[in-house]
């Protein structure tokens, strides 16, 4: 099956920051969806794009997340999320800046795993339900900060962060423990803990 890339030209903004030598450079951007373009979610990371949406339904996969990626819910419907297995976040040593993993609108049915031993990066969670809790089992501290917003986090969540762990109006079923190195911080905004 072909895939389609989807680009985004954004040549005049390109110009306007870049300066009067760059005019006519265009910001590219890809998106797979699946399974529409790609047959899977980790079909779709395979591919190196920017953005990975996912059509309601089940995935009996759990995905290996290996670069920055927006991994996300095509349909904005909280009624229809995509179910995943699992999800596995490894962030390599060379990765480009800045490193982000963002992902939204997902409902993901076991544990999400983070394994991040070499590169400061940031991490975030946005209206998702994670029903197998969030472990990170880095050996050293290298995440940068690490964000929930509009979660259902179930199951046990143990953080590590150099920066701040945030957690804004989600619904926390379980034991969450966050800790870290430097000026870790803890960030709880309207949230139910139980």
């Amino acid at each position: 099956m072909p895939w389609r890339h989807s680009w985004i030209r954004l040549g005049v903004l390109a110009s306007l920051a870049a300066g009067p030598d760059a005019a006519g450079t265009a910001a590219r951007a890809t998106t797979l969806t699946v399974p529409a373009e790609a047959p899977t979610i980790q079909a779709a990371l395979d591919a190196s794009v920017d953005t990975v949406l996912v059509e309601p339904g089940t995935y009996l996969e759990t995905p290996v997340v290996t670069r920055p990626v927006h991994l996300m819910a095509a349909s904005l419907d909280p009624q229809v999320l995509p179910v995943l297995t699992g999800l596995a976040l490894r962030v390599p040593p060379v990765i480009p800046s800045p490193p982000q993993f963002i992902f939204r609108g997902l409902a993901i049915a076991g544990p999400v795993v983070v394994t991040n031993n070499y590169r400061l990066c940031d991490i975030g969670f946005t209206a998702c339900v994670l029903s197998g809790g969030v472990v990170d089992s880095s050996l050293s501290v290298e995440t940068g900060s690490i964000y929930f917003k509009r979660c259902d986090i179930r199951g046990s969540t143990w953080l590590k962060a150099r920066g701040a762990v945030s957690v804004d109006s989600c619904e926390v079923y379980g034991e969450f423990i966050s800790g870290g190195s430097g000026d870790q911080s803890l960030i709880v905004r309207d949230c139910v803990f139980q």
